[in-house]
């Protein structure tokens, strides 16, 4: 009967959290190396920037205020610091995912190659294009957010001012 069967669940259990802690890990290994290759990047990118900067200085970028001068370099740094995370590796996993998970079908089953291969060829028109209105609408976000930066730092030196004139009053 069904008292001669023996579930051994010490094998699978040990199996999970094995592969947990190698996900885990693999996690950890994966933003160590990324934000290393992120860090760098930007550190030689902004060297590069404040040696282009340096021959500008002050008689071409006069003609900026200050508060927009440092609200677009912000905004650029901030953008190309999240590109290669956001960006670059994702794209790269999805292609090389993609890819092997073509030639798992083609060898396995051919016909949902070809499905597989439609829906990305399908992906690959319709993200784009998704792509392309969302920086449509962050375009628009980033140039109000360079008024209220620009706002901002106008309010703040008028409020320097008036402090050095003596004509604000303190609590």
């Amino acid at each position: 009967g069904a008292g001669g069967i023996v579930i051994n669940y010490y094998t699978p259990a040990a199996a999970i959290r094995a592969f947990a802690i190698l996900r885990s890990g693999g996690r950890y290994g994966e933003r160590v190396i990324t934000h290393e290759a992120t860090l760098r990047g930007l550190a030689g990118l902004r060297a590069w920037l404040f040696r282009r900067l340096i021959p500008l200085a002050p008689a071409r970028l006069s003609a900026l205020r200050s508060a927009e001068l440092f609200a677009r370099l912000r905004a650029d740094i901030d953008a190309l610091e999240h590109f290669y995370l956001a960006v670059l590796v994702p794209a790269a996993v999805a292609l090389l995912t993609m890819a092997a998970g073509l030639l798992v079908c083609l060898i396995v089953l051919p016909a949902a190659a070809a499905v597989l291969l439609l829906g990305a060829l399908a992906a690959g028109v319709l993200l784009p294009a998704d792509a392309a209105a969302w920086r449509a609408r962050c375009g628009a976000r980033g140039e109000r957010g360079r008024r209220v930066a620009w706002t901002a730092a106008r309010c703040a030196a008028r409020s320097r001012r008036a402090a050095g004139m003596g004509r604000c009053r303190r609590a």
